[in-house]
C-alpha cells in the first residue's frame, strides 16, 4: 500500500478543511467525481485504488459522525422520502439476492467487491441527497459539479497538446491508479489522441463530462442572459471536450441531450446544434487524422475488437438471464456492457422492476416538485429540469456502454434530483425565512 504524490495534496487538503471547514470536504469530494484514474492511495494487493472522492466522502462521514451531525433530525419532502426508499429497497435487494445466490451456488470475490461498489453508490446517493438539499451545501455542490467540468476539459487539453507537440504527457499527477484499468487512458486511434484526462479511459471521461455538459448547458439554454460565465464555461469546455474525445459514448450521449433539450427549446436547440455540426463538419474537413479517429469509432466501430467484445457479453447477458429470469445470479455474476442486460442477469425481473422504481420515483418526484413549487424558487426549477435531463443523458449512455456504477457520476446527479424535490416543497415562510433553513425537527409530509 503507497500513497501518491496526489494523495499527500488530497490528505494535507482535507486535513485543513476538517480543522477549518469541514462541511468544504463535501463539495469538494463532488468536485473529484472524474477522477476516476488517479488515487490517493494505491493498495497493490488487490490492484485497486482509492479515489479522492471516496476518500473523501469517507472522511467527511467520519467528522460528521465524530460531531453527531447523522443522530440529527432532518427535513424531508414527501417525495424525496419516497425516492430515498425506492433507493434502500434496491440495496436491500441486492443483499438478499446476494446472499440467496451464496447460498445455492457460492460467491466469488468479485461480485462480493462489486456488490460492495454498488451498494456504496446507493448509499453516497441517498447520503447526498440529504445534505445537499440545505443552503450551505447546495450551491457550493454545484459549483463543485461546474468546475469539474471546466478542470476535466482543460486537463484533457493538455493531454492532447503534449501528444500532438510530442511533450511527455505527466500522468503520474492524475492517471496514477494502480487499478487494472488505469493504464487505458493513453489510446490513440490512427494518429489522434483519443483524450480520457483524469479518468480511467475515453468513455468514462465522456460519460462524467456528459451529466456536467447537459447540466450546464440546460442551465444556460434556459436562463440565457441570465446564466452565470461559470455555467457558460462549463458547457462550452466540455461540450467541446467530449466533440474531440472521439468517444461512441460521448456522441451518443450528445444526441440524446439533443433531442430531450430540443422538447423544451426548440429553436436555440436547432441553431446550436448546427453551428456545432458546422464546426465539427470543418474540424473532419482540415483535419485528416481527426476524420480518421472519428470513423474509426463510430461508422467503423462495428469492426472493432471492442464492439465485438462488447457486443458479446450483451448476448451473454441475455442468455444468462434467460436462466434465471426471475432473480437473477446476484450482482457482480454478468459484466454485461449495458445497463439494462447487466442488471436483468445479474437481478433478475424482480431486481430490474426495483430498479425501474427507483428511476421513475426520482423522476417523477422532480416533476412534482416542479409543478407544485412557489413561483420564488425560479432557480430550483432550472437546476430541477437540468439534473432531470443529465439523469436521462447518463441512463441511456449506460444502455449503450456499460453501467458505471463503480464510478460515482450517476449517484450524484441521482442525488442532486432527489435534492431538489425537498428545496422545491420548502416554500419561504411569512417571516421570510425558508423552512430549508430552519432547525429541522422530523420527516416532512410536504408534498412536492
Amino acid at each position: 500500500m503507497s500513497v501518491t504524490i496526489t494523495g499527500w495534496v488530497v490528505i494535507l487538503v482535507a486535513s485543513f478543511l476538517a480543522l477549518t471547514r469541514p462541511n468544504a470536504i463535501l463539495p469538494l469530494a463532488l468536485f473529484f467525481v472524474p477522477f476516476s484514474a488517479t488515487s490517493v492511495i494505491n493498495i497493490s494487493a488487490v490492484s485497486y485504488g482509492l479515489s479522492p472522492a471516496v476518500f473523501l466522502l469517507i472522511v467527511f462521514c467520519g467528522i460528521q459522525a465524530v460531531r453527531g451531525q447523522f443522530l440529527m433530525p432532518i427535513r424531508l419532502s414527501g417525495n424525496h422520502l419516497t425516492g430515498i426508499l425506492a433507493l434502500v429497497a434496491l440495496a436491500a435487494y441486492v443483499i438478499v439476492d446476494l446472499g440467496a445466490g451464496g447460498l445455492l451456488g457460492g460467491l466469488s470475490l468479485f461480485q462480493i467487491t462489486q456488490s460492495a461498489f454498488l451498494l456504496f453508490g446507493i448509499g453516497t446517493a441517498v447520503l447526498v441527497s440529504i445534505l445537499i438539499h440545505s443552503d450551505k451545501y447546495f450551491l457550493m455542490s454545484i459549483k463543485a459539479l461546474l468546475w469539474s467540468g471546466v478542470f476535466v476539459s482543460f486537463w484533457g487539453m493538455v493531454q492532447a497538446v503534449c501528444f500532438y507537440s510530442g511533450i511527455p504527457y505527466p500522468a503520474d499527477v492524475f492517471n496514477n491508479s494502480i487499478s487494472d484499468y488505469a493504464d487505458m487512458f493513453d489510446q490513440r486511434s490512427l494518429n489522434v489522441i483519443r483524450i480520457a484526462s483524469v479518468a480511467v479511459e475515453p468513455s468514462f471521461m465522456a460519460f462524467s463530462l456528459l451529466g456536467i455538459f447537459a447540466f450546464s448547458a440546460t442551465v444556460v439554454t434556459l436562463r440565457g442572459a441570465s446564466a452565470s460565465r461559470l455555467q457558460i464555461a462549463a458547457a462550452l469546455l466540455s461540450g467541446l471536450t467530449i466533440l474531440a474525445s472521439t468517444s461512441t459514448t460521448g456522441y451518443f450521449g450528445l444526441a440524446v441531450f439533443g433531442v430531450l433539450l430540443f422538447t423544451r427549446k426548440p429553436i436555440p436547440v436547432l441553431v446550436v446544434g448546427l453551428l456545432t455540426l458546422a464546426a465539427f463538419v470543418i474540424m473532419l474537413a482540415m483535419l485528416p487524422e481527426f476524420q480518421q479517429g472519428v470513423a474509426a469509432m463510430t461508422v467503423n466501430k462495428t469492426a472493432s475488437g471492442s464492439f465485438t467484445h462488447r457486443w458479446s457479453t450483451v448476448i451473454e447477458g441475455f442468455e444468462q438471464f434467460a436462466e434465471r429470469p426471475w432473480f437473477g445470479w446476484g450482482w457482480g455474476f454478468s459484466t454485461s456492457y449495458s445497463m439494462v442486460t447487466i442488471v436483468l442477469a445479474n437481478l433478475g425481473i424482480a431486481g430490474a422492476l426495483l430498479m425501474l422504481m427507483a428511476i421513475v420515483m426520482a423522476l417523477l418526484g422532480s416533476l412534482l416538485a416542479r409543478s407544485q413549487s412557489s413561483s420564488e424558487y425560479e432557480q430550483e426549477r432550472v437546476h430541477a429540469v437540468a439534473a432531470e435531463i443529465a439523469f436521462l443523458v447518463s441512463l441511456a449512455s449506460c444502455c449503450i456502454s456499460g453501467f458505471k456504477y463503480v464510478t460515482l457520476d450517476l449517484w450524484f446527479l441521482w442525488a442532486l434530483l432527489l435534492g431538489l424535490q425537498t428545496r422545491l416543497a420548502h416554500a419561504p415562510s411569512s417571516s421570510g425565512i425558508s423552512d430549508r433553513d430552519k432547525p429541522a425537527i422530523t420527516f416532512s409530509s410536504v408534498s412536492s
